[in-house]
């Protein structure tokens, strides 16, 4: 069967045969205690049919294959009991977007990073760590930066599973302090599913910008004699972006 099959979907029927006649061949079925205790929450017998039927989600990631117990019990007065053990095996289906957890040299699981402005192209940023359960090219994906860091900044392939995030040009803290970088991940499902982590990529300050006046010659006139402390002309720095 396919995970996340409909609830109230019959899986299989069970059916005992007992010799017996009245109520020494009455069979009720059940499942058993064994079962009952770690599947009791996914599956149920029909106790009159025998049928295995379908009571909560079916996850393979959960369980790939369930070994359920069903036992078979007489009317007699000192019933009888027998058990067989059904095998149902699990297919998976594409139910899980890949999701990105991003590390940084300093933090964990973050969605903030930071990187100097005069770091060249190919600067270490972050270690993305992509995780899908799903099986085949269901589990399998592709990663891609989108938003404003598109231009600045890649991701680099370490592993089947891990990238590094890294910057693919110069970077000038006056002309753009910050980027949205998005690392879309889309697996290869049939009917694809994807996701967006997105992360804050702050451009931190280095002294590369020297001081500047707002003019290179400045002019002023005072008189002869002046006392101590007069006005006499005011300089200011050339205004940056910062």
């Amino acid at each position: 069967m396919v995970e996340n099959i409909a609830v109230g979907t019959t899986v299989v029927r069970v059916t005992a045969h007992d010799l017996d006649i009245g109520d020494n061949a009455d069979i009720r079925y059940f499942l058993a205690a064994s079962s009952q205790s770690v599947y009791g929450d996914v599956f149920s017998v029909d106790e009159l049919t025998g049928d295995v039927i379908v009571t909560g989600q079916v996850d393979r990631e959960r369980s790939a294959v369930y070994h359920v117990m069903v036992g078979a019990r007489d009317g007699g007065p000192e019933p009888l009991v027998a058990e067989a053990t059904v095998v149902i095996k699990v297919d998976d289906v594409n139910d899980n977007a890949p999701t990105a957890t991003v590390n940084t040299l300093t933090a964990s699981d973050t969605d903030v990073a930071s990187v100097p402005e005069d770091a060249s192209p190919g600067t270490f940023v972050g270690h993305v760590i992509v995780r899908d359960p799903d099986r085949g090219a269901s589990g399998r994906f592709n990663c891609s930066v989108i938003g404003s860091g598109e231009s600045h900044f890649r991701l680099q392939r370490m592993f089947g599973a891990e990238y590094h995030i890294v910057t693919s040009s110069s970077l000038d803290r006056e002309t753009q302090d910050s980027y949205q970088l998005g690392i879309e991940c889309a697996d290869g499902g049939r009917e694809s599913l994807s996701s967006v982590k997105w992360l804050r990529v702050d451009v931190t300050d280095v002294n590369d910008n020297a001081p500047r006046f707002d003019q290179s010659v400045y002019t002023a006139e005072i008189y002869e004699n002046n006392y101590n402390g007069k006005f006499v002309v005011q300089v200011r720095q050339l205004l940056l972006l910062t």
